[in-house]
């Protein structure tokens, strides 16, 4: 009998520790999620807050032409290309064309894409009207890969 309680105790002992090692491993794994659930949070708070910043400088950008539309005559206004906008010009005929340098202090790029064209109203025939549709879009780098914030317009000839 006595050899029977001894093999009892090294079989409960020995049981003792794989419960341990079992208890450490997912403790171990439950951690690394944690870790990974906390450094996603940090890096999608940093997002939100450059996404922000971007929209605010689109607003801005979509702002200042529309107050210029209100200053120039249409035939100024109506055009096509892409042009910088990371300084506001102090006037519509003052446009840079390209997009290739960010707003001065900042890692933001604000660029505005104007396209020009006559489009027929439907349903059926009618007389062509003139329109400006305008997309201002800023973007930056996130983690490798380009982000953009962006605000779009149409403007008819009136």
């Amino acid at each position: 009998r006595r050899g029977g309680r001894g093999a009892m105790k090294r079989l409960l002992s020995g049981q003792s520790i794989v419960e341990v090692l079992i208890a450490v491993g997912v403790a171990v794994v439950a951690l690394l999620a944690l870790i990974q659930v906390a450094t996603k949070s940090v890096s999608n708070s940093g997002f939100s807050k450059r996404q922000a910043v971007a929209t605010g400088y689109a607003v801005e950008g979509m702002e200042w032409i529309k107050a210029q539309r209100t200053q120039v005559t249409w035939g100024q206004f109506y055009i096509s290309g892409i042009y910088n906008l990371n300084t506001l010009p102090g006037v519509w005929g003052s446009l840079v064309g390209g997009c290739n340098a960010t707003i001065p202090n900042t890692e933001f790029t604000r660029c505005v894409n104007i396209g020009s064209a006559s489009v027929t109203p439907d349903p059926g025939p009618g007389t062509a009207v003139q329109q400006v549709t305008v997309a201002v879009y800023v973007t930056w780098n996130e983690s490798g890969r380009i982000s953009e914030s962006r605000q779009e317009t149409v403007f008819l000839r009136y």
